[in-house]
Parts: C-alpha cells; structure tokens; sequence
C-alpha cells in the first residue's frame, strides 16, 4: 500500500501530545521508524498520523472498519489466558495483532498522601473505589490473580480524562487513579496537587506499548513486518535510545515547572461507577472497547508525515 494511515490521541504525555515535540516520545519513534521506510521506498511509501481525542472509538469503530490502518500506543492484555479477562481485554486479543514493543511503562496506583494503603494486598484495596478513565483498559487491575475489577473486589470509577480521575481523588471521590507513572505525575503537577498525592511503591504492572492493527486487515501481515523492520534498524541506528532519552530529559524537567492555576482551579465532577466487570465492557494506552458501547468518535486532527 502506498500510504499509511494511523491513528494517535492527545493528552497521552510523554507519549503522545500534539504540543510536545515530535507529537510526543512515541509518536516521533513511530513517526522515526516508518521515515526510514519511506526513504527506502523512495517515494513509493507515505504515511499519516490523525489525532482523535476518543480513546474508546480507536478500536471500534476507527480501526476495525479500517478508517485507519495502524493505531498506538495500546497495551496487549495477556492473551495467553484470554478465557480469563474481561470482554474488552477479549476483544483486542481476537480482533488485533501487536506489534513489537514501542516502549514499556510502569502502571502505579496513585492515593492521597494521608491513605491507609500502603501496599497492593487485598486486604488493603478489597472495597476501595479507584479511578481508570474511559478508554483506558482495565486488565491491569486483574494481573498476577488480583482480579480486583474481575471479581467485583473494586468499584471502577470512569470518567472522561485523566486529570478528572485525580480531582475525584483529591476530593476524596476515589481512594486511588490507576495510572502509568509519568503520565499521572504530568497531571498530578499540572493540577498542583504533588504535595498531596503518593504514589505506591510496588508498581501495578509493567506494561509494553505497541502498534496495533485489526486482523481483518488485508494487509495486516505485511504492515506489521515493516513497522517491526523499521523499528528494529531505529533501535540498532540508536536513534530510538536518543528520542527517548530527550523526550524523559525534558519531561522530569517539566516536572519542576510551577503547575497551571487554571487547570488546578477547575473542580471535580463524580461520575456514576461502572458496571460490574464481569458484565461491563471496559473501553486504550493507552482501551478496552466493545461493538456495542463505543461512543461516536471526534473529529480528527490530521499531521503530515513529518515529525509532529
């Protein structure tokens, strides 16, 4: 095919975010990766990256009906026990293929600095509330036998963004945001709350980022063989080490910047707690998403195949 089309959102940071370098640390690998492929092509390869803010509609309807070719960043559940997870998790093992890593991230739990939990047991998070934002998957909270949203041992708050999850917490909606480290402390500091809210020590999960696209593809197959191709001369290039290492370089310095008072001023608005897990179809990388609750996808916000 002549030319790509994939599928990103904003808001992701470090990952992905149209007002940060290159689109973000992931987008520029990606973007660095198939540029390699399309000096190889020598004009015969083109690709473009689209911006939609719905988490939830990236799956379906966007992917599986091939509006666009490829998305990320997307975790892959652990498909080796799919029998095992929820009906969202089940529906990207059947329906999509990954590929290899992009980059792995450490998902955390995120308390008030005043919480009683201090660990991950049970009996420290066995009738908590936590928070996971729409689109955003929820197999992490049943890894390694937790099964805390599988077996109803949690209430699941979802509401729209991440730095809503944090507001509830702040105002003690929820006893915790179930977030991948960097991404949580972006909002946590956007938001001012740094001095108020704790991370707990043992991560949730590591979890590997990839590119994903549907089975159902014509050219699934030999997309995911260039884009794992042109991943690996970027790792063996070491053009992949340097964008990683300058996108965390300027995020830890970001970090120590003052936080936006507009946004801290905005206030927290409780959503209703999801369904059960076992019944409830979950929509990221960050989604879990079935045919019969995805949500109508926003408009999307194309970039040129260039560095965003």
């Amino acid at each position: 095919m002549r030319k790509l089309e994939i599928l990103t959102a904003d808001n992701y940071q470090p990952y992905t975010g149209r007002a940060l370098e290159g689109g973000g640390m992931l987008t520029q690998v990606v973007s660095a990766a198939l540029d390699l492929i399309k000096e190889e092509s020598k004009g015969r390869f083109d690709y473009s990256i689209s911006w939609v803010n719905d988490w939830a509609a990236h799956l379906n309807p966007l992917l599986l009906t091939r509006a666009f070719d490829v998305g990320f960043p997307w975790a892959r559940p652990e498909c080796e026990v799919a029998a095992t997870l929820d009906a969202g998790s089940q529906l990207r093992c059947q329906k999509f293929f990954f590929s290899d890593p992009l980059y792995e991230v450490v998902t955390n739990l995120f308390v008030r600095e005043n919480s009683r939990i201090k660990s991950l047991r049970n009996e420290e998070i066995h009738g908590t509330s936590l928070c996971r934002p729409t689109g955003y998957p929820l197999h992490d909270l049943d890894r390694a036998g937790r099964n805390w949203a599988k077996e109803g041992k949690i209430t699941v708050i979802r509401p729209g963004t991440v730095d809503e999850c944090f507001r509830l917490l702040d105002a003690g909606t929820v006893d915790g945001v179930v977030m991948s480290e960097l991404v949580g402390r972006t909002s946590i500091n956007s938001l001012g709350m740094a001095d108020r809210i704790r991370v707990v020590d043992q991560p949730v999960a590591l979890t590997p980022l990839h590119v994903i696209i549907a089975k159902t593809h014509p050219h699934a197959r030999t997309i995911l063989y260039y884009v794992n191709a042109s991943l690996a001369k970027l790792r063996e290039s070491g053009e992949y080490e340097k964008i990683v290492e300058r996108h965390l370089a300027r995020f830890w310095e970001a970090q120590a910047s003052p936080p936006n008072p507009a946004i801290a001023a905005t206030p927290a608005t409780a959503p209703k707690p999801a369904a059960p897990a076992a019944a409830s179809t979950p929509a990221p990388s960050p989604a879990s998403v079935s045919p019969s609750s995805t949500p109508a996808p926003s408009p999307a916000v194309k970039s040129g195949s260039a560095k965003q």
